[in-house]
């Protein structure tokens, strides 16, 4: 009858296949996989792992498992050299000491010490008493003295002051422009003049805004006009145009008015 080393070893020479590989492809490491061939059992960390790689080596060689295992608990009795436990080596502790601690309170220093702290609290209240409390003489009243209180002086109502009439304030109209171009969810290249006079001309980016104060007439040209918010003089005005459009406009003031003069 076959060995199981023999069919072992036969079968992988037959597939031309080294120690080195089957350890890489089954992560058994080659002493098992030689020790397995030579039917070194002694080798092999126990009956239950010699088992398990054993099952694993024929199924990756593509021979009979069953055939194998069968094989296995006939050659390989369990009182075989196989050991099936793994000795653990104890490493001695240094021996603890037990210190054993008397929690029972002692009933005579419970009662020192509750006396104590009567006779402190007792001290602390007489103390406050002696210095802080109120105290017991009372000033010589002006009967006593024998005095007499003057009359009081009758005081005259005072008169109430004279109010001034508040004056209205007027303020003279307004005939002139503060404007703020504010660029809003786009960017918007924008130009700003002044009767005939340039005073800014830029791209805006969103959030990014511009301000000018006392302008006469007031020329702006916006490249995408469905982008800014224009305000003049307090007064948020309707957008000039479309996104992605020009839009030139005019504007002057009087007597607090605005005039779109496009």
């Amino acid at each position: 009858m076959d060995q199981i080393g023999s069919i072992l070893r036969e079968a992988r020479m037959a597939q031309g296949i080294s120690f080195e590989r089957i350890e890489e492809d089954t992560m058994i490491k080659k002493r098992y996989l030689q020790a397995m061939e030579d039917e070194e059992w002694s080798k092999l960390p126990g009956r239950v792992y010699a088992k398990g790689f054993l099952r694993s080596y024929a199924h990756y060689l593509k021979v009979n498992e069953q055939a194998i295992m069968d094989l296995f608990e006939v050659e390989v009795r369990p009182e075989t050299s196989i050991s099936n436990t793994v000795s653990i080596r104890e490493i001695p502790t240094e021996p603890r000491h037990k210190i054993e601690l008397n929690n029972r309170p002692k009933k005579n220093l419970i009662m020192i010490l509750s006396v104590l702290s009567i006779l402190l609290l007792l001290g602390v209240q007489w103390a406050c008493r002696v210095y802080w409390g109120p105290s017991t003489a009372s000033e010589p009243t002006q009967e006593a003295q024998g005095s007499t209180t003057a009359p009081e002086a009758i005081q005259e109502p005072a008169a109430e002051p004279e109010t001034v009439p508040e004056q209205e304030v007027v303020t003279a109209p307004k005939n002139t422009i503060d404007v703020m171009v504010l660029a809003q969810e786009e960017a918007c290249w924008i130009r700003i003049e002044d009767s005939g006079t340039k005073i800014y001309e830029g791209l805006l980016k969103p959030g990014e805004k511009v301000e000018f104060t006392n302008l006469k007439k007031m020329y702006i040209t916006a490249g995408n006009a469905g982008a800014i918010q224009v305000t003049i003089n307090g007064q948020t005005l309707e957008p000039l145009g479309d996104f992605g459009r020009v839009a030139k406009k005019t504007f002057t003031v009087e007597n607090d008015v605005l005039i779109d003069l496009s």
